[in-house]
């Protein structure tokens, strides 16, 4: 779930209550119980052999899948150089 502002091209539609009930109803007791909008957030991971980790998530999910074939074909075309 996204914060208070949301992401400019993020999409998204559904909205959750910030307090539920067991049966998933909004839970009345709760005067402030805010909808807050359900996102979907793009993950793009690059690890490396040597303990590079890095871990993005995107607002606009479907350039994640740009982002991860253009990387992808980057590297078939030049193998990475390993210097000693």
């Amino acid at each position: 779930m996204g914060g208070a502002a949301r992401p400019g091209g993020s999409r998204g539609g559904r909205h959750v209550r910030r307090y539920v009930n067991v049966n998933g109803g909004p839970d009345r007791r709760f005067k402030n119980n805010a909808r807050l909008p359900v996102l979907r957030y793009g993950r793009l991971t690059l690890r490396s052999h040597s303990g590079l980790n890095l871990v993005w998530d995107v607002s606009q999910a479907p350039l994640v899948h740009a982002v991860a074939n253009a990387l992808h074909q980057c590297t078939a075309a030049r193998p990475p150089m390993i210097h000693p």
